[in-house]
């Protein structure tokens, strides 16, 4: 138990990004701004791949512009998001 408990401790944390769109630099505590922070926390705790997976669905989903909305949202390059 106290090994498990130490390796759980070494595993790196990623550190959450701040959205930067312009919704969210004019209405810091609103509800558009709150759904991306809740966004970018999971993604931050996802892996790599589940990374990429969750950030093109979410463009997809959005439909025209979301690759680069979703890219500006959680700082992954439009690369990333298009290859999810």
């Amino acid at each position: 138990m106290a090994t498990q408990k130490h390796l759980a401790n070494r595993k790196r944390r990623r550190i959450v990004h701040a959205c930067e769109c312009p919704t969210c630099r004019q209405h810091p505590q609103g509800r558009v701004a709150r759904e991306h922070r809740v966004l970018n926390r999971l993604l931050a705790a996802s892996d790599e791949r589940m990374r990429r997976l969750l950030a093109g669905f979410l463009a997809r989903q959005h439909g025209r512009g979301g690759i680069t909305l979703l890219a500006q949202i959680s700082g992954l390059d439009r690369n990333t998001v298009t290859r999810g």
